[in-house]
């Protein structure tokens, strides 16, 4: 079976979405700047090395950066080492800062055992570690002909996934997993889901990368630049919100009016979006103040005009709503958590496995309040920001509850770190 899914994906499924990347990408600007990138399949020239030193090659297509950032960190620390990373889409090129822990980033070869074994004998990688779960075929294929070992770490499996929907897609993951060396789990669950897969290789269960990420990130955030004048009311953070979030945030606030004030940072802060933000707040004699605009905040709404501001604005919250749940998916609860503020989302927050998970740490009895609480209306909203405010003297206790169990969740990237110095693969 492993040769029928080996021959096919690569004289089949590869030429077909090459075929299809070639129609289309006049029309998608990332795929445009991708193959450009790659030099359209014709050869590549890659940069000289640095130095002698070991290189460890990372792997992430776009947003698993966030996962691989804290154990490039860790390696770079102990090994002294090179780190190269290798990207599929160019918005992950967004997403890494000046000080980060790489010394090569470069998009990832065309699909092929041709372009990977060039690639490979240019930068002769020591590792190859895959964040989350890109995995590439002829990635995987030509690592092990090679012998370099394999990596796949914070990996998770949702029972409900693709890889596990029908006989052909079990046995085509199962194949493409077991062309990795070793499996880092989050959790037991996730680690039962890929040995129904028929897993071969080694498989641990070491924890998420991403707790550590985050928690760096806001000890890396500067300190928010808007002095805030505090009254007795409590800040709440609303970060990444559309405007169906929005349409039950705002009456919500405006009922509770005399017992909180809004810092709203809008997903995408275009004029587009802002105007009505600002339209509900005059028509409904809301003062605000724009970001931009402003170095003091002392009315009703903070809106936020800008990107890059979010992670230092939670240190100055006392309760976080997180959105896109009353869209299509929430954004990240982790940040939130981390800051040890009490998070509120909507209804379609099944997409992250924190907002499940958090739900189940209860911080009080009386109110049933939870470090994280989904909500489903305006009406529900205002009754939860009602039972916050009513335990707002445990607040600070609250806090330090969240943070302590954030914390306890970090070092999986010491794990994987020392367990790649003992192993020989």
């Amino acid at each position: 079976m492993a040769k029928i899914f080996s021959f096919t994906y690569r004289y089949f499924t590869v030429p077909l979405l090459s075929v299809l990347a070639f129609l289309l990408f006049p029309f998608n600007k990332k795929l445009k700047e991708g193959l450009k990138e790659r030099n359209y399949g014709l050869g590549r020239s890659y940069p000289k090395k640095l130095n002698n030193k070991k290189t460890y090659w990372f792997h992430c297509s776009s947003g698993e950066i966030e996962y691989a950032l804290p154990l490039m960190r860790k390696l770079k620390e102990q090994k002294d080492c090179n780190i190269l990373l290798s990207w599929h889409s160019p918005s992950v090129l967004k997403l890494i800062k000046e000080n980060s822990p790489i010394d090569y980033v470069i998009a990832s070869p065309w699909e092929s055992l041709s372009s990977y074994n060039k690639f490979i004998k240019h930068f002769q990688p020591e590792r190859l570690f895959i964040a989350r779960t890109d995995l590439w075929p002829a990635m995987l294929e030509s690592a092990k002909r090679h012998n370099i070992p394999s990596i796949l770490f914070a990996a998770t499996f949702v029972e409900g996934s693709g890889r596990n929907s029908s006989f052909l897609s079990r046995n085509f993951y199962s194949w493409v997993h077991n062309l990795v060396s070793q499996i880092y789990c989050v959790t037991e669950e996730d680690k039962e889901l890929y040995l129904k897969l028929n897993y071969k290789g080694e498989i641990f269960v070491s924890g998420d990368t991403r707790y550590e990420q985050v928690i760096w990130k806001l000890q890396q955030s500067s300190s928010f630049p808007i002095k805030l004048v505090r009254d007795e009311r409590l800040i709440m953070i609303a970060g990444s919100t559309w405007p169906e979030d929005e349409n039950h945030l705002l009456p919500a606030l405006l009922k509770q009016k005399h017992s909180y004030r809004l810092i709203i940072a809008p997903h995408e802060p275009s004029d587009e979006h802002l105007m009505p933000i600002i339209a509900f707040c005059e028509n409904n004699q809301l003062s605000y103040k724009l970001f931009s605009q402003t170095h003091e905040f002392s009315e009703d709404v903070l809106i936020i005009d800008k990107v890059g501001v979010l992670a230092s604005a939670y240190d100055k919250s006392d309760l976080a709503f997180i959105g896109g749940a009353f869209k299509a998916s929430i954004h990240s609860v982790m940040e939130g958590l981390a800051a040890g503020l009490i998070c509120i989302f909507g209804p379609f927050h099944k997409n992250n496995r924190e907002a499940i998970e958090f739900q189940n740490y209860e911080l009080d009895s009386k109110t049933k309040l939870s470090m994280a609480n989904t909500v489903d209306s305006q009406e529900n909203l205002e009754q939860m920001l009602k039972s916050i405010f009513s335990a707002r003297e445990n607040l600070s206790s609250f806090k330090l509850k969240i943070k302590e169990l954030i914390q306890s969740k970090a070092g999986t990237s010491e794990k994987i770190s020392v367990a790649v110095g003992k192993t020989q693969l």
